[in-house]
């Protein structure tokens, strides 16, 4: 049976904690209107008579916190009598935790503290919620007050958690600055809460709340709206505002972060796969789509938590995807903004589809765009100097091409300097494999299709690293012939190189660039070795070639080719001794006609077996195991592609 403390140990305790929120500061001020005058389950603390909390090291034995009573022989001059200081030679310049306990069936609190720094380096200090073995960050301050006293405060809503729940302060020192911390006020809040999410407010410094920017010169003003812009606001939590949008069920409202109770965040819950639709005006050549977003799942992959998705009645594609536009991986609210050319279709349609689980979304901000763009005409009559290119303007991911794997391919800059392969590039489209698992087909990144009716070429430079052999292939839509246009097998040692290729075919075609074993046939599965495999593929275009290429069959005319001597200009004179002398020979030149009718009825029927047999040679020639293209030589440029058949690629 568990023993009870004495009555004498309770009324003791009970003074400790009272004498610890009556005495306050007397500059200190409530940190909002909604907070109430109850401390009822929230250890608060003057630190006059004692450190009312508990400290959890972890890593050392011994105590970091240290308590200072009346000031003396601390690091910092006094504020209001005690406090307590976190010792850098104790903690080694690690975070150490401080923990009381909340009691169940809070809802809101509110908290405001003083803190100080020794030195001139400023120092860390969070407020954390502990929710079982979880934490989560309530409230942040990087202090750097150089032996003054500052304060700071914050609100916040409390989960629904029947377990235990802790609130932790956590600081750090430095060997220039010591952290000190005096009058930790906790108490009860009135604010309106649903009772789901840690809703603290103000935002961290890393959730900063982004307006809609109005000073991108690819957009137009606000006033030009090209499709439904939300915001989300709502008065409830079951009933959001989704200004027109189509939208799947269960999304949920969300509370905004300051403290008024209101609703302006979208929420996918549980499942993935949920939608947001909305029409766009047929007049719009292109658009601008700005979102403001956050995910929970701090392990989620920031680079795919939506896509948007531009549908015609003909078609479907993958406009633009989310990015992680400053290499971090926090769950902080993130801003994306999307650029780019629609397809010249009536009924179009706009469409966010999540493609994870715990999506929220602030706000969706639309705008046409002053974004120059090629309109297709209805035939092709006028051929675009610059087909196809990557990188370019449009902000969609992977400039529009589709990887396969998806997961196996990314988008690399110098940007994110620390996520680079290979240097010299500022763009490139990167393939990665760490040799572990091998793939059930090749690697690919293909193009959409396009349509030509000129001589173009393809331009591209690559960097491969690892054992593979690489091909770029032409898909012929129509005829759905496969044709290979180069190939190579080699390591560039992290040197890019650049290639041309002329494409000298005309219709409807799509590119892929492919990523394959040597070992295998083309067609099969990627077999990677132990050290892995890196290739990069950068400035690609596909364009008008600069010089007239020769059709097929047509043969190819250089200068050392011998030319044709000039016959003789036959003159008046020589003509008329000419027909004087056919003339005189009369019928001798019957004779000879018929003998040479003759010799030349024997002579057409040698040229009519010799073609036969000559096209007999060809057919067997061009069957399918004398139309492969030797790639011995990886630098040879083809006049004529070379066609591959019965090859499934699986996109």
């Amino acid at each position: 049976m568990m023993k009870l403390p004495s009555l004498g140990k309770v009324r003791l305790l009970y003074m400790i904690v009272v004498c610890t929120v009556i005495f306050a500061p007397s500059s200190s001020t409530d940190p909002d209107p909604q907070c109430t005058d109850s401390y009822a389950g929230f250890v608060a603390c003057n630190f006059n008579n004692q450190n009312c909390y508990k400290e959890n090291s972890g890593w050392f034995q011994g105590k970091a916190w240290k308590y200072v009573k009346n000031g003396k022989n601390g690091p910092v001059e006094p504020h209001e009598g005690g406090y307590i200081y976190l010792d850098y030679e104790k903690s080694q310049g690690k975070p150490v935790r401080l923990e009381a306990s909340i009691s169940s069936g809070k809802t809101a609190m509110c908290g405001v503290f003083w803190y100080a720094t020794s030195g001139p380096a400023s120092a860390p200090i969070t407020i954390l919620l502990k929710d079982g073995a979880e934490y989560t960050v309530m409230h942040e301050v990087l202090a750097d007050t150089n032996g003054t006293w500052q304060s700071s405060n914050f609100s916040c809503c409390l989960p629904n958690v029947n377990g235990k729940r802790s609130f932790i302060i956590e600081g750090t020192s430095n060997n220039e600055s010591v952290v000190a911390i005096d009058y930790m006020d906790l108490r009860g809040s009135d604010m309106q809460c649903d009772n789901e999410d840690l809703v603290c407010y103000p935002r961290l410094p890393s959730m900063l709340s982004f307006e809609p920017e109005e000073d991108d010169p690819t957009c137009s003003g606000k006033e030009d709206i090209a499709a439904n812009s939300c915001d989300f606001d709502s008065e409830g939590k079951s009933d959001p505002d989704f200004c027109g949008w189509q939208h799947s069920s269960l999304w949920e409202a969300r509370q905004k972060y300051d403290g008024s109770g209101k609703y302006d965040i979208l929420f996918a819950p549980v499942e993935d796969d949920y939608f947001l639709k909305s029409n766009i005006s047929d007049d719009i050549e292109a658009l601008c789509v700005e979102i403001e977003f956050a995910i929970e799942d701090i392990g989620a992959d920031l680079r795919n938590l939506f896509s948007l998705i531009i549908h015609t009645a003909n078609e479907s594609i993958v406009w633009g995807q989310s990015y992680n536009y400053d290499g971090r991986d926090r769950t902080e609210w993130k801003r994306n903004s999307l650029v780019g050319c629609l397809p010249n279709e009536p009924d179009r349609e706009i469409e966010l589809r999540s493609n994870t689980k715990g999506l929220k979304i602030d706000y969706i901000h639309m705008r046409s765009s002053y974004k120059a763009c090629i309109v297709d005409p209805p035939a092709l009559d006028v051929q675009p100097e610059v087909i196809f290119s990557c990188p370019s303007s449009s902000s969609s991911s992977f400039c529009g091409l589709t990887p396969w794997p998806k997961d196996a391919w990314e988008e690399r800059s110098t940007r994110n300097t620390a996520w680079r392969v290979f240097p010299g590039a500022e763009y490139y489209i990167l393939f990665s494999s760490d040799g572990e698992e091998n793939l059930d087909s090749p690697a690919s990144l293909s193009t959409g299709i396009f349509e030509t009716n000129a001589n173009t070429v393809l331009t591209f430079s690559y960097n491969c690293q690892g054992n593979a052999d690489l091909q770029v292939l032409l898909i012929d839509v129509d005829e759905q012939i496969t044709h290979q246009l180069w190939s190579t097998n080699e390591e560039t040692n992290s040197e890019w190189r650049y290639e041309q290729v002329p494409i000298n075919m005309k219709g409807r075609f799509q590119l892929r660039f492919q990523i394959t074993s040597p070992d295998l046939n083309p067609g099969l599965s990627l077999d990677l070795d132990d050290e892995g495999l890196y290739v990069g593929f950068t400035d690609i275009a596909i364009k008008l070639a600069d010089v007239n290429f020769p059709d097929e069959d047509t043969p190819i005319i250089t200068e050392d080719d011998e030319k044709e001597p000039e016959q003789k200009k036959e003159s008046p004179k020589d003509k008329k001794e000419t027909q004087n002398k056919a003339a005189s020979s009369g019928g001798s030149s019957n004779t000879g006609t018929i003998v040479g009718s003759i010799f030349g009825v024997f002579i057409g029927l040698a040229v009519i077996a010799g073609a036969v047999w000559w096209f007999y040679l060809r057919r067997v020639n061009s069957s399918p195991e004398g139309r492969y293209l030797d790639t011995s030589d990886s630098k040879s440029s083809l006049s004529q592609p070379h066609a591959i058949e019965n090859v499934v690629y699986t996109p």
